[in-house]
């Protein structure tokens, strides 16, 4: 019974609102790609490297289509550019998208990470560990299925929190 009673209690303190997450009106995304490896060759090359077919507006244009596609009937994904006025917005969830490119025992991998801001005191912190940061592997041009997979398993949580927490 005590068990039951703890488990219960678990599962109401898990769908509490969390303010953080509360009356957001539009979801702003903000991109960094970290080029690590040597300077990107012309993507026109036969072999392009993969980094130098994605810039930082590919993959932003491809992490707001799949979060939108996470988060369709909660607040508009748009993207943001770096000290956009948007940022300071109350309203406003910010998610900063950060990938990274590097060379791993003869492999690439791509990584991305994502962080959540919100402006105003009333707020709250975000959540702790609340998106795990995603990695595949890169051989030869870059996979967009495996891309746009690896964004919606970051982005999931996030869609989930902010369907529990109108």
């Amino acid at each position: 019974m005590a068990v039951a009673a703890i488990l219960l209690m678990s599962q109401a303190q898990a769908m509490s609102p969390v303010p953080f997450f509360q009356h957001v009106r539009h979801i702003g995304l903000l991109c960094a790609l970290d080029r690590a490896e040597s300077p990107a060759p012309d993507a026109t090359a036969v072999d392009p490297s993969p980094i130098a077919v994605l810039s930082e507006e590919a993959l932003c244009r491809r992490a707001v289509a799949a979060l939108s596609g996470l988060v369709t009937s909660g607040p508009a994904v748009v993207p943001f550019a770096p000290n956009d006025d948007r940022i300071a917005d109350p309203a406003a969830l910010l998610v900063l998208l950060h990938a990274t490119l590097r060379a791993e025992d003869g492999r690439r991998l791509l990584a991305v990470a994502a962080t959540l801001h919100r402006a105003g005191a009333d707020a709250g912190a975000p959540p702790f560990f609340m998106m795990p940061p995603q990695a595949l592997t890169v051989t030869g041009s870059l996979d967009d299925a495996a891309l746009d997979a690896a964004l919606r398993r970051l982005f999931g949580p996030l869609a989930q929190a902010l369907h529990a927490n109108p």
